[in-house]
């Protein structure tokens, strides 16, 4: 069974742009999806649609994101609200962002765990403050970004052990194939908006079509 699919989705902003064009993947049960692409292939755009958390003049303008079964493009605000961090969570780009002296929940805490913990502490908090529900459903937004390889593979390593532990399903956006291939059961690849490519993790790391994954393969870093 998948606990999430998107069919045909096309996200676009106000003037027309569409950031991510007819992406459609599925995401089994238990299972870790990464989405890999350069800097403005529209992948973090893919999350924050699963997240109805697109920018202001941004809309799931065609297709369908389902849920377990469920089409989250009819939900109304409160019933998304009620999905969003209790059976979906999301840890975004900068793990900074849950630390946040403005958040209504131990902000003061937070505020001064922002200014004293190192990076790779702020990972952890973001990931346990995104778990702190059981979430079916946990979306990652770069979260090996800007980290040495060998703080890269303590974050690959506490993904997955979340997942032995906890059977949550992921979605992890990264740029970073050597992080894709160690972590996921299925690999997509985005380029300008679209997914160029879709397989299982042996599929793409072995047996790539596309030359743009090719490339992207010739600059992987190795995770000790």
């Amino acid at each position: 069974m998948n606990i999430l699919e998107l069919e045909n989705v096309t996200v676009t902003y106000s003037g027309g742009k569409a950031p991510a064009e007819h992406i459609s993947f599925r995401v089994p049960q238990k299972s870790i999806v990464a989405i890999v692409g350069e800097s403005g292939s529209g992948k973090s755009t893919v999350l924050r649609a699963v997240m109805g958390l697109l920018p202001s003049g941004g809309k799931v303008a065609e297709g369908r994101i389902l849920f377990e079964g469920q089409d989250l493009g009819k939900l109304s605000q409160k019933e998304m609200r009620q999905i969003r961090g209790k059976e979906i969570a999301m840890i975004f780009q900068n793990p900074g962002d849950y630390l946040n002296p403005r958040r209504k929940v131990g902000s003061q805490y937070l505020e001064t765990l922002g200014c004293h913990l190192s990076l790779p502490m702020k990972q952890r908090v973001a990931l346990a403050m995104a778990l702190s529900l059981s979430p079916k459903l946990l979306l990652a937004d770069e979260p090996t970004s800007a980290l040495d390889v060998t703080i890269q593979a303590q974050v690959v390593y506490e993904l997955l052990k979340t997942r032995q532990r906890l059977g949550t399903a992921m979605v992890i956006v990264t740029h970073n194939m050597g992080a894709a291939s160690r972590l996921a059961d299925y690999i997509g690849v985005m380029r300008a908006g679209k997914l160029e490519e879709w397989g299982t993790r042996d599929q793409i790391i072995k047996a790539p079509r596309s030359e743009y994954t090719k490339g992207l393969l010739t600059a992987v870093p190795t995770l000790k």
